[in-house]
């Protein structure tokens, strides 16, 4: 009997030495390693392992099995009897705590304290992408693809820690290239959003209103859309984002003309978007021979004159650019039914001022310089008269001169005023030519840039020179009565290269004349 009773004590004894071995709980040294499936991470440094022990040894209480608990983390520990347990780590943001599943599909819950560990290990950052916002930016045609997507968090702890993590989504550079960016515009689930657009790291343009349409910039090339999302969740996470797109805007170009119809004496202006000088390959036209595009900050510009004496019509303008694009238009020209003028010189004023001599002068010196203009824009919008006097003859005028008749319309505005009343330049530019004429006196012509010209004859005193700047309102001469003339005006023109226009464009908006001077000039 008392062998059979020592059999089953010593029986006992083992079973329970083996079942105190078995729920000890584990120490570092017992963990081989831990695999985070989720991330393809494989923990094995000491310091940090000993934080896993509590999800091992299940210490904290059972929590509501009940719950469900989604997106966790896989773990896989491998222990040095060559043991398996796999458990399932779950981040409670709601409580701030940290869930795991055994391999009993038990919940447990850890404290606090254990719980921050895996709220701020690196390994799990992971998890903070559920509050990174919903962000996409498209048109009518395509979804654009961002460059780089920095996403940043703060996240308070309880109190206990302030957590910051940030990361960048996007290793590969994009580049999108819109063609048409008709709807170009973002959805977010965020409303604290600002767009900066960068051009050659310059700020251009902000926008924080998405309920419309994205800004687009006038004229294509490189930029940059960067969105800065800024958010709170539950007030302890901050969340900034920043989203960056960079586009090419490559649209068809396209032109716009001033005027569909237009009197003779005026001036069409042609505008060309999305393209360079480079890309106009020809521009043809009944009006004028020769046409020529200026670059005008993002745009091209050309101007076309229409003479006092172009027949009214209706008159195709076709402009051919790369690409084997045609852009077709027309305009018509209406008369503007010019008067006639009867001016009587004297005998001896004729004989000494239009002779062969005087002509050969004129053209030798004088007509060049209208054949020549520089490229570069110098006026702005504010055109002023050089002086403001009765006016004796309007632009376009056809004339008799003694009675008979001449071949041209008078090309400028006669203005009767005292000999030596101020003359002012109409606008900036330079100096092109300054001396005397037996034709038309002391001449001034200035250019103003692009094909712009403005003349100042018969006058007394020459206030500058060749090659002088000048701006608007700028003393240049004097009124007189040198050339033919007879008596004391200033004659007042403007061109385009060798055409003649109607100076009131250019300084009202509507000729000038001896109807309605005495109003515009007050």
């Amino acid at each position: 009997m008392k062998k059979i009773i020592t059999i089953i004590l010593l029986f006992v004894i083992i079973i329970s030495g083996v079942y105190y071995l078995n729920n000890q709980p584990y120490q570092v040294e017992d963990i081989t390693s831990i695999k985070i499936v989720n991330t393809n991470k494989i923990v094995e440094n000491g310091a940090i392992l000993d934080q896993y022990l509590p999800l091992l040894n299940q210490e904290d209480s059972v929590t509501d099995n009940n719950k469900d608990f989604t997106n966790g983390f896989d773990l896989v520990f491998t222990m040095k009897n060559d043991n398996v347990h796999t458990l399932t780590l779950v981040h409670d943001f709601k409580n701030k705590n940290v869930h795991f599943i055994n391999e009993d599909s038990e919940i447990f819950t850890l404290s606090k304290e254990d719980s921050l560990f895996f709220f701020k290990n690196e390994l799990f950052k992971g998890v903070y992408k559920k509050f990174d916002p919903n962000f996409v930016l498209s048109n009518k045609e395509m979804t654009l693809e961002a460059s780089s997507d920095e996403f940043q968090i703060s996240h308070t702890f309880d109190d206990l820690e302030i957590i910051e993590y940030s990361w960048d989504n996007i290793k590969a550079k994009k580049i999108n290239t819109i063609t048409n960016p008709n709807g170009l515009s973002v959805t977010t689930t965020n409303s604290s959003t600002e767009l900066l657009i960068y051009e050659n790291d310059k700020l251009i343009h902000t926008q924080t209103d998405f309920s419309k349409e994205l800004f687009v910039p006038e004229y294509d090339g490189a930029f940059d859309y960067v969105f800065k999302v800024k958010s709170n969740h539950q007030k302890e996470t901050h969340i900034t984002k920043t989203v960056e797109y960079q586009i090419i805007f490559n649209r068809k170009p396209v032109f716009e003309l001033s005027h569909d119809t237009i009197k003779q004496g005026h001036f069409l202006t042609i505008t060309g978007k999305y393209l360079t000088l480079d890309e106009i390959q020809s521009i043809d036209t009944l009006i004028i021979e020769e046409i020529e595009f200026y670059e005008n900050g993002h745009e091209v510009v050309a101007y076309i004159p229409i003479h006092a004496r172009t027949k009214p019509a209706i008159y195709d303008i076709k402009i051919k650019t790369e690409n084997k694009y045609e852009h077709l238009y027309s305009v018509e020209i209406i008369d503007q039914k010019f008067k006639i003028q009867y001016l009587y010189v004297t005998p001896s004023t004729m004989a000494s001022t239009s002779n062969a001599a005087a002509y050969a002068e004129y053209n030798k010196y004088f007509h060049p310089v209208r054949k020549v203009s520089n490229e570069k824009k110098f006026y702005d919008e504010h055109f002023i008269m050089p002086l403001t006097a009765r006016i004796t003859t309007e632009f376009g005028e056809g004339r008799y001169i003694n009675d008979a008749a001449t071949s041209y319309s008078h090309s400028g505005l006669d203005l009767a005023a005292a000999k030596g009343t101020p003359v002012h330049a109409i606008n900036h530019g330079i100096v092109t030519l300054s001396r005397h004429f037996a034709l038309t006196g002391n001449t001034i012509i200035i250019d103003h840039g692009q094909g712009l010209l403005s003349y100042y004859l018969h006058l007394d005193t020459l206030n500058v020179n060749l090659n002088d700047s000048v701006t608007t309102g700028d003393l240049i001469g004097t009124v007189g009565s040198t050339g033919r003339s007879t008596g004391p005006h200033l004659h007042f023109g403007t061109s385009l290269y060798t055409t003649y226009i109607e100076p009131g464009y250019l300084i009202y908006g509507e000729p000038i004349t001896k109807d309605n001077y005495e109003t515009l000039f007050q």
